[in-house]
């Protein structure tokens, strides 16, 4: 405020002594005062730098792919028990007190035991297991006939003349033929019903009383291993 008035004290002295002196350049000598009272702040703003910068806009997040696919694991399908097919017709349980089950296993329940030389029925074997027609018995228990047993068969010769080959075991089964002195068979399977020791050929059972066996198991086709229960 002070340099203000100052200021114009001295154009006015100027203005004056012009006047009486007739100086003609007193608008030029206006305009140097003039140019030396702008105001400091206004030279600062001019020459304050202008931000020509473009404000920036934060660079956007790569977008997801949606995935359609499932990234859980797929369980595998569920397949049925493995049917082992092998020899089914007739046969003998060839253990004392054999369960029969509801199921081809131990876990399933029991719905009866037998006593040895039941004749059954064997349907189907599945997993050391007989479907039989009374249930499922395991396999190590059944004798199927005509097929080789746990232990080796054995060779013998017919002593006797029209002997009997009969459907089973026993001399309540039905005759299915007949065998003379001299022929020979294998015995696969033996077992005592009535008194009585009976021998399974590949033909039907045959009363061991009229068969000499041979002093050593017939050289034969091994027959199939059973597991143990």
């Amino acid at each position: 405020m002070n340099r203000l008035r100052i200021i114009s004290l001295l154009m006015a002295m100027i203005m004056v002594v012009c006047c009486f002196s007739g100086c003609s350049h007193i608008g030029q000598i206006v305009d140097r005062i003039l140019d030396n009272t702008r105001n400091p702040l206004q030279d600062m703003e001019e020459t304050l730098p202008t931000d020509t910068t473009e404000e920036t806009q934060p660079a956007s997040e790569p977008e997801v792919p949606e995935t359609t696919g499932s990234t859980e694991a797929t369980e595998p399908a569920e397949t049925e028990p493995e049917i082992t097919t092998g020899p089914v017709g007739m046969g003998i349980t060839s253990g004392d007190y054999v369960n029969v089950r509801s199921g081809p296993g131990i876990q399933y329940e029991i719905s009866q035991t037998i006593r040895k030389n039941t004749r059954l029925e064997v349907l189907e074997i599945r997993d050391n297991w007989c479907r039989t027609s009374i249930g499922w018995i395991y396999q190590d228990y059944v004798y199927i006939d005509g097929t080789y047993a746990k232990d080796p068969a054995i060779m013998g010769t017919i002593k006797g003349t029209d002997v009997n080959i009969r459907s089973g075991p026993g001399m309540d089964c039905e005759i299915v033929g007949s065998t003379n002195t001299g022929d020979r068979y294998e015995f696969y399977y033996q077992t005592i019903i009535g008194g009585r020791k009976w021998g399974c050929t590949s033909i039907g059972w045959i009363c061991m009383d009229y068969v000499t066996l041979d002093g050593n198991p017939a050289v034969s086709q091994p027959g199939p291993t059973v597991p143990k229960q």
